[in-house]
C-alpha cells in the first residue's frame, strides 16, 4: 500500500486526488476546526487540528508521499499590495522541517503562482536540497488535467533517491463548465441576477469597454437578452440567449468590475472562496431561466467526485464554498501524483 499524508490539509482535495490513483491517506494536519470537520466527513484517517508551528514532525508516521499547500492570502492576486508576512515564512519553515524529518520518497507542494518567487519558497528549496531530492517547479493550468476550470497553480514535484519522472501530459481537450454540470441543471434552484450585476453588465456594453472577452446586453425590463463577444477579425457576434446558448455569469459585489460571462463551451474561471459578495448565475435559453450555482456545482468545477460530502444546512453554504475554493483540484493532483508513482515501483 502506498501512503500519503498532508499538512494544511483543508477539506481533503489532495486526498481525493490521491485516492483516485490508489494511494491511501494515513494522516493530515489542519489548523481550522470547522474546515477539519468537512475533512472528517469524507476520510477516516486521523486528522490533527493544530497549527503546524506548534507540532513536532517527529510525532508523525512518515508516508511515502508528503504534500503541503501553505496558506496563500499574502500571495494571492486578489490581495492588492499583499506582502509576505513573518507568519508566512514561519509556516514555510515548519513545512520544510516536516520535509527534513519525514524523508518521504515523494514530496509535492501546491500554491498560487506568486509563491514561486517568495522567501517562503526558498526555505522549501533548501530543505529539498539538503534532503537529496530532485525536483521541478512549474505553473500548471488545471484545465489541462481534466478539471473544468482555468485555475493556474504553482506546483513542486520532488523525488528522493530516484530520477525525477517527466511531467504529466496535458490533455488537448478542455472540459467546459456546461459539460461539468449539465446533468445538475434540472435540479438547481431558480434565482435572478443581482441588481448590481445587471447594472454593470449594461453599463459595460454601452460604455464600449474592450478589455473584456465577453459582453452582454440587458433590455429595459432587466432581462438578459443577448450576448456579444469578439470573434476573428475584430467583429462582434450577437447570440440571442432565448434561442441559442446557456451562459454562466460571474460577478463580485465589491468594486466596479463588470461580471465575466462564459459561453457554454468554455471552462469555468477560477473558483474562489465565499468572500467578497461573489455571485454566480447560469442563464438558460428556451425557456429563459436564471439558476443558482450551488456548492455542488462549484465542487464539480473543481473536479471533486460526487461521493465527496459537502456540509449542508443553514449557514453551511459559506463553509462549503471556502473548502472548495481553497482546495487543490483533485483531478489535477491525480495527474501530478500518477506522474511520480513510478519511483516507488
Amino acid at each position: 500500500m502506498i501512503t500519503i499524508a498532508t499538512v494544511f490539509s483543508g477539506g481533503g482535495g489532495v486526498e481525493c486526488g490521491a485516492v483516485g490513483c490508489g494511494v491511501q491517506p494515513i494522516w493530515g494536519l489542519e489548523y481550522d476546526a470547522e474546515i477539519a470537520s468537512v475533512y472528517r466527513m469524507n476520510f477516516q484517517d486521523p486528522l490533527a487540528v493544530a497549527n503546524i508551528c506548534d507540532v513536532n514532525p517527529k510525532s508523525f508516521t512518515p508516508p511515502d508521499v508528503f504534500h503541503g499547500s501553505p496558506p496563500c492570502p499574502s500571495f494571492s492576486r486578489s490581495k492588492r499590495g499583499g506582502l509576505e508576512s513573518a507568519q508566512d515564512i514561519q509556516l514555510a519553515k515548519s513545512f520544510a522541517g516536516f520535509i527534513s524529518e519525514l524523508k518521504s520518497s515523494i514530496v509535492t507542494l501546491e500554491n498560487v503562482p506568486a509563491y514561486e518567487g517568495s522567501e517562503s519558497m526558498k526555505w522549501v528549496r533548501d530543505a529539498l536540497s539538503r534532503g537529496g531530492y530532485e525536483w521541478d517547479e512549474s505553473v500548471y493550468n488545471s484545465a489541462d488535467y481534466m478539471v473544468p476550470q482555468t485555475r493556474k497553480r504553482f506546483v513542486v514535484r520532488a523525488v528522493r533517491g530516484a530520477s525525477l519522472p517527466p511531467k504529466p501530459v496535458a490533455s488537448n481537450q478542455w472540459i467546459s463548465w456546461h459539460e461539468a454540470v449539465e446533468d445538475l441543471l434540472g435540479g438547481l434552484p431558480e434565482s435572478k441576477m443581482a441588481n448590481w450585476q445587471l447594472a454593470r453588465l449594461e453599463d459595460h456594453w454601452h460604455g464600449g469597454c474592450a478589455s473584456w472577452d465577453y459582453n452582454t446586453f440587458v433590455d429595459e425590463d432587466g432581462l438578459l437578452q443577448c450576448i456579444r463577444f469578439p470573434v476573428t477579425g475584430g467583429q462582434t457576434r450577437t447570440l440571442d440567449v432565448w434561442d441559442e446558448i446557456p451562459i454562466l455569469v460571474e460577478g463580485d459585489a465589491g468594486g466596479k468590475r463588470p461580471p465575466t460571462v462564459l459561453v457554454q463551451d468554455k471552462p469555468m474561471f477560477t473558483v474562489k472562496t465565499s468572500g467578497g459578495g461573489r455571485v454566480h448565475r447560469i442563464v438558460l435559453p428556451r425557456p429563459y431561466r436564471v439558476l443558482e450555482v450551488t456548492p455542488r456545482c462549484l465542487a464539480r468545477f473543481q473536479s471533486f467526485p460526487d461521493w465527496y460530502a459537502l456540509p449542508e444546512g443553514r449557514g453551511k453554504k459559506g463553509l462549503a464554498q471556502t473548502v472548495i475554493g481553497n482546495a487543490v483540484p483533485p483531478a489535477m493532483y491525480t495527474a501530478i501524483l500518477e506522474s511520480l508513482l513510478p519511483v516507488l515501483e
